[in-house]
C-alpha cells in the first residue's frame, strides 16, 4: 500500500485557529494580509471566524491596518516595482490604498521604491520606508556583509511621509545621518541593502522609530535634525522586527534572532525593552527548532 504524504507543509501543521485560551486571551481581531492570497483580506475574530472580507485589486505587499475611520489601509504590491536587486520581490510594496468595508477606494497613493513597513499616521499621513541607491564610494565605507561583486549596487533606506494630498512633507536618508562604522552589516547578509529598515513606529515625542534589519539594532530619529536621540543596539536584539511604543515609554519588539551569539535562527522571541536602560522588563520565547545541544527555553 503506498501513502500519499501532502508535500505542502503548512497544510500538513494544520491551518485556520489551532488553540484558543480564552482566560489568556486579550480579545479584538486579527487582519491577514496574505501575499499569496491574490488580494484577498480577512478580518478574524478570536474564535477564528472570519467576520469581514475584502477583494483587491492587487495582491499585499507587506502589510494592511484597520483604521481608525473603520477603513482598511492597504499596502499592495505595486505592478511596475523597481527590480533593485534578487531579494526584493519578497518585500516591495508601493501601492496604496484606504478603502471604505464596502470596497470604495477613498484615496491611494504609489511610490515604486517603497519596501517593508508603512504607517498610516493619526493625521491622514502615510509614513513608510523606501529605498535609493547610496551616493558614490559610500558603499566601500559600510563594513561587513557577505562577498559581492564591485558593481553591485548597494540601496539605502529612505523613510518617506507623505500627506493627503501625497505631498511629501518629511524625507529621511540613511546615509545623511548614520555613521557607517556604528552599523555594521552582520556576515550573513548580503551587501545589497543597508540598514534595511524593516519596521517603523512613532514614539510620544514623535521620534521615528526604526528596526534596522542587516545590522541588528533599533533607532529613534528626531523629525527637526533627522539625528539619531535612541539606539537600542545588537548586544540587546538580533535582526528584529516591529518595533511599537508603548505608553509606558518602553518598546515592544519581535527579536527575531538570525545571526544570535551561539545559535542561528535558534529561537525568536517577544521583547519590551526600556530604551533609556535597554533593560529587557518582559519577554516571551518560542524555539524554532532545536537539537541536543542548542535547545533553549
Amino acid at each position: 500500500m503506498t501513502t500519499t504524504i501532502d508535500q505542502i507543509t503548512q497544510r500538513r501543521r494544520g491551518v485556520e485557529l489551532i488553540t484558543h485560551d480564552a482566560a489568556m486571551s486579550a480579545g479584538g481581531y486579527t487582519l491577514i494580509a496574505s501575499q499569496t492570497a491574490r488580494g484577498h483580506m480577512y478580518l478574524v475574530d478570536i474564535g477564528g471566524n472570519v467576520v469581514h472580507k475584502w477583494k483587491m485589486p492587487v495582491r499585499a505587499g507587506r502589510h494592511a491596518a484597520i483604521l481608525p475611520n473603520g477603513n482598511l489601509g492597504y499596502n499592495g504590491n505595486h505592478a511596475n516595482s523597481e527590480d533593485c536587486y534578487a531579494p526584493w520581490s519578497m518585500w516591495y510594496g508601493g501601492d496604496f490604498y484606504e478603502v471604505t468595508p464596502q470596497g470604495e477606494t477613498v484615496w491611494r497613493y504609489q511610490d515604486t521604491a517603497h519596501h517593508h513597513d508603512a504607517h498610516w499616521l493619526p493625521n491622514g499621513n502615510l509614513l513608510y520606508a523606501a529605498c535609493a541607491p547610496v551616493p558614490a564610494g559610500f558603499a566601500d565605507r559600510v563594513p561587513g556583509g557577505t562577498a559581492h561583486s564591485p558593481d553591485e549596487a548597494m540601496y539605502g533606506d529612505v523613510i518617506r511621509e507623505v500627506n493627503r494630498a501625497g505631498e511629501l512633507v518629511w524625507e529621511w536618508k540613511a546615509w545623511e545621518h548614520l555613521n557607517p562604522k556604528d552599523f555594521p552589516i552582520a556576515s550573513g547578509f548580503g551587501r545589497y541593502h543597508w540598514p534595511l529598515v524593516n519596521g517603523l513606529g512613532v514614539n510620544a515625542r514623535g521620534e521615528v522609530l526604526m528596526s534596522l534589519r542587516t545590522t541588528s539594532g533599533i533607532i529613534a530619529v528626531s523629525r527637526e535634525t533627522g539625528s539619531v536621540t535612541m539606539h537600542i543596539p545588537l548586544r540587546v536584539v538580533s535582526h528584529q522586527h516591529a518595533p511599537v511604543p508603548l505608553s509606558n515609554g518602553n518598546i515592544l519588539t519581535f527579536d527575531n534572532g538570525n545571526f544570535r551569539a551561539g545559535a542561528h535562527v535558534a529561537f525568536s522571541r517577544m521583547r519590551e525593552i526600556d530604551p533609556a536602560t535597554h533593560e529587557i522588563v518582559w519577554g516571551r520565547t518560542r524555539t524554532i527548532w532545536s537539537t541536543p545541544s542548542t535547545a533553549r527555553s
